[in-house]
């Protein structure tokens, strides 16, 4: 899966990790979970998009 993000520019790479923050508050809203749980969902799911992108990941904001 990682091959998908190999030529992933910073800007790309930051656009996307935009796109996953809206999703998820999104999703809580909708659900009406706490800012604790969409805190800790948040968390995984950056930490498993850092590992995909291993190479651009210091250049995503706010990741």
């Amino acid at each position: 899966m990682s091959e998908n993000f190999k030529g992933l520019s910073s800007a790309g790479a930051r656009l996307l990790a935009g796109e996953i923050r809206l999703s998820i508050c999104a999703k809580a809203k909708r659900e009406n979970k706490n800012t604790k749980i969409v805190s800790d969902t948040f968390f995984s799911i950056t930490t498993k998009f850092k590992h995909l992108i291993k190479g651009q990941s210091h250049s995503i904001i706010g990741l």
